[in-house]
């Protein structure tokens, strides 16, 4: 049962992602190396991309692979090749808005 959930969560997901920024199933295609109907078939859970595709979405939309399968309900923001000085000014600016999330 839990592996349906998982399947489930997964195409949502991608759905959600996909659509809070503004793309259209062909964009995001584009840039994962897949048809618009292949999007479309992972997004109705009606296949399921190969494990290095899984880690390209999750790569572009920012957020782990258990956000992906629905192990984890919130995203966790994943920011790569981030500078020292760019990374320090990011944590100050969580820290003045949304206090006691770094720990």
């Amino acid at each position: 049962m839990k592996e349906e959930k998982a399947a489930f969560d997964f195409g949502l997901r991608i759905r959600q992602l996909r659509e809070e920024r503004g793309w259209s199933q062909k964009e995001l295609g584009q840039r994962i190396g897949v048809s618009k109907q292949t999007v479309f078939s992972y997004e109705a859970n009606v296949q399921m991309p190969p494990l290095e595709r899984t880690k390209r979405i999750a790569e572009i939309f920012g957020v782990s692979l258990d956000y992906l399968v629905g192990w984890e309900s919130d995203p966790s923001l994943r920011l790569h090749n981030l500078t020292d000085k760019q990374r320090e000014a990011l944590f100050r600016f969580i820290e003045a808005f949304a206090p006691n999330q770094l720990d």
